[in-house]
């Protein structure tokens, strides 16, 4: 999180897709039809593994520990999902 936001702070700062005193940040923005869908589709799928992420370690951090070497006995008490 403040990797990205550093980063995101110093490239807003300086923007460097404008040229000083030719060019505005008015005219710079892209008009492109689309954009708005592109960035709520990369958020949604950000946001769809952070849930998972956060749900497989949660499940890995309650599961009962496995034997380290399971002998055929361990196996029977140990399923895999």
């Amino acid at each position: 999180m403040a990797l990205e936001s550093g980063w995101s702070v110093t490239e807003l700062g300086r923007q460097p897709w404008i040229v000083y005193g030719v060019m505005s940040v008015r005219d710079a923005v892209n008009p492109a039809p689309g954009l708005m869908t592109g960035l709520w589709l990369v958020l949604v799928v950000y946001a769809a593994m952070t849930v998972a992420t956060v749900y497989v370690l949660r499940r890995l951090a309650r599961g009962t520990a496995v034997p380290v070497a399971p002998q055929e006995a361990d196996v029977r008490g140990y399923p895999v999902v």
